[in-house]
C-alpha cells in the first residue's frame, strides 16, 4: 500500500490534501500542469475566446477531479474564482468535497458526480459557460490504447460539448 494511503494525506502545490483509496494519489507531474496553467493565466493576451473576460476571477471546470488537487490549487491561487469539479466516481466527488472543506474553499466549489460522456447535456445545463476547462485523466496503459481508439464516442461527446460553450 502506498505511504500516502497509510498516512492519509499528501502535499500538492503547497496544500495538504486527504487521500484514500480508491481515488488515485495526485501525481507529482500534475503540479507541473498547475504551474503551467498559472503561468498561462497570468498573461491575459494569450486568451482570445469571448467568454474569458474576468481574468482575476475565472470560472474553472475540472473533468475527472479525483482528490481535487488541481481545482483546489487553482482556487487557492485565484481567491475570487469559483469552480465546478466533476467525476463519475462517488468516492472522488466525496474526497474533493472533503478536501475543499478542509481548505475552506467549499463555498466556491460545486462538486458533481456525472459521467461526461453520458451526462454532457446535464453538465452543460448546470455549469453554463466556463472560462477554463482542465482535465488530467489517469494514465492509459499501452495495452488499452487500441480499445480507446475504437471507441470514439467519448471524444465526440466532449468535442460537441466544448463546441457548445465556444460558440
Amino acid at each position: 500500500m502506498p505511504v500516502q494511503y497509510v498516512i492519509e494525506e499528501w502535499d500538492f502545490c503547497g496544500l495538504t490534501l486527504k487521500v484514500k483509496p480508491p481515488v488515485f494519489i495526485p501525481r507529482p507531474e500534475t503540479e507541473g500542469l498547475v504551474d503551467l496553467m498559472l503561468s498561462e493565466l497570468a498573461t491575459e493576451e494569450k486568451f482570445h475566446w469571448q467568454s474569458f473576460n474576468r481574468l482575476s476571477d475565472p470560472l474553472f471546470l475540472e473533468i475527472g477531479c479525483g482528490s481535487g488537487a488541481i481545482i483546489l490549487s487553482l482556487l487557492h491561487f485565484f481567491k475570487q474564482s469559483s469552480a465546478v469539479a466533476v467525476d463519475k466516481s462517488p468516492e472522488a466527488v466525496a474526497l474533493t468535497r472533503e478536501n475543499a472543506e478542509r481548505l475552506c474553499v467549499s463555498h466556491r466549489l460545486q462538486e458533481l458526480q456525472l459521467n461526461i460522456t453520458s451526462d454532457a447535456c446535464e453538465l452543460s445545463r448546470i455549469c453554463g459557460a466556463v472560462d477554463v476547462i482542465v482535465s488530467n485523466p489517469p494514465y492509459v496503459f499501452h495495452e488499452d490504447m487500441s480499445g480507446l481508439m475504437q471507441r470514439s464516442s467519448g471524444m465526440k461527446t466532449l468535442m460537441h460539448w466544448m463546441g457548445e460553450w465556444m460558440e
